[in-house]
């Protein structure tokens, strides 16, 4: 009976902790992608490492706040694989605003891969 409770106090609490990173109030963010013409000849995609995801409300937290961050198109996570996909235009955004998204809602990033022909300089800061 107490490994019963017990087990059922542990699930609860992991719970709480994933919902509570939810929670958390949301940084202030740039205009939706959809506010702003995206360039598609500056569209690049960038495969990160998020350390931190546990659940797919972890991965929901992500998404819609790299999502908000103007010239963002497409943005995937998987908790499982510790990855998050982004495609953007290079010219309205970077890593390190994307990455600040997602500090912002309590996870880091550990490390990053651009995928495109716009070479790496023009998705550096700007």
């Amino acid at each position: 009976m107490k490994k019963t409770i017990f087990l059922i106090s542990m699930i609860s609490l992991s719970l709480f902790a994933c919902k509570s990173k939810t929670a958390e109030s949301t940084i202030s963010e740039s205009p939706s992608s959809t506010d702003l013409i995206v360039n598609p000849e500056a569209i690049v995609q960038m495969d990160l490492t998020v350390e931190g995801m546990t659940c797919t409300g972890c991965e929901s937290t992500i998404n819609s706040g790299v999502s908000g961050i103007a010239g963002v198109v497409e943005v995937s996570s998987s908790f499982a694989e510790g990855k998050t996909i982004v495609k953007f235009d290079s010219t309205q955004t970077n890593i390190d605003k994307i990455s600040q998204a997602i500090s912002g809602k309590g996870y880091s990033v550990k490390d990053y891969s651009v995928h495109s022909e716009v070479n790496e300089a023009s998705v550096e800061k700007q």
